[in-house]
């Protein structure tokens, strides 16, 4: 089933939850197959924190995380398949966890930067989910490029940008 919802809070009723399946892969974290995706419990998730309301009464997410796995495997995905989806879902909730600051060192509210200590980490971990290097995400989260037909430019996105970019 799609859902077409911004994966973030602004939208997020405070007793509704995000996508099950960031629920069902914290709560397997432990397993084999989530081994290397650095997840924690949904409240340290930004993405996952806004509702307020992270445990659904009758649902076992570790459960559904089991048979989420089962029903890939009978869907014919390789165990490659299946992590590198899972990297990718990891990655968006660290991605989640990295707040932008106004300014960026030139001064001005045009420009913004990645703020240090939890989003310095969190960047790195999701840097190390997409297989890119850690500089050039950090470069691209907070810049646009802007081509014309005679000429590149790397342009600076003020902080209000770079948070609705990443929360969309």
């Amino acid at each position: 089933m799609l859902k077409k919802v911004i994966p973030v809070s602004s939208l997020q009723a405070t007793d509704e939850r995000n996508y099950h399946v960031f629920y069902q892969m914290c709560a397997g974290r432990g397993e084999e197959a989530l081994s290397k995706m650095a997840l924690d419990a949904p409240e340290k998730f930004h993405y996952l924190n806004q509702g307020e309301n992270a445990v659904i009464d009758g649902v076992d997410d570790l459960k559904e995380f089991v048979s989420t796995l089962e029903a890939f495997r009978l869907l014919g995905f390789s165990e490659n398949d299946m992590e590198s989806l899972f990297r990718i879902l990891s990655g968006v909730l660290h991605l989640g966890n990295i707040s932008i600051e106004a300014g960026g060192g030139r001064g001005d509210s045009e420009s913004s930067a990645i703020e240090s200590g939890a989003s310095t980490k969190a960047l790195k971990t999701m840097a190390s989910l997409f297989q890119i290097e850690e500089d050039q995400i950090a470069k691209w989260l907070c810049h646009r490029k802007i081509v014309t037909a005679r000429e590149t430019y790397t342009k600076p996105m003020n902080a209000a940008d770079v948070s609705g970019y990443t929360s969309s």
